[in-house]
């Protein structure tokens, strides 16, 4: 994995420390101006619990997300939101990535990690 600009460091810790009410409307690609929020947030929540299952196996699989979790690299969540958001790419990368982190890499990987993450 290339080393990250300044500017995926700095959004990747913006999204960490967002909410995951906020997270979830961020997926949603909704706009609070179309929608009541609470809709953005459903449909956000369901989007993320599709979207994880779908990705399970390529994000696990990957041997950059697998390196960064396991050497336990500086700023490792932030690492590992970016290494995520990367391989997937696209509209809701970030969002989907920081959701991801939030729970727990060794607990979202362990079906396929089988070892508690390591």
């Amino acid at each position: 994995m290339a080393e990250p600009t300044a500017e995926e460091l700095q959004r990747a810790k913006e999204y960490l420390l967002k909410s995951e009410d906020a997270l979830y409307e961020l997926l949603s690609g909704g706009s609070r101006d179309n929608a009541f929020p609470e809709d953005l947030i459903k449909r956000g929540r369901t989007m993320f619990a599709n979207l994880k299952s779908n990705y399970r196996q390529t994000i696990c699989g990957d041997p950059n997300v697998r390196a960064v979790f396991t050497e336990g690299k500086d700023n490792q969540r932030v690492m590992l939101l970016i290494a995520i958001a990367d391989l997937l790419g696209g509209q809701g990368a970030f969002a989907l990535a920081a959701l991801i982190v939030k729970e727990g890499l060794d607990t979202y990987c362990e079906p396929i990690w089988h070892v508690n993450g390591r």
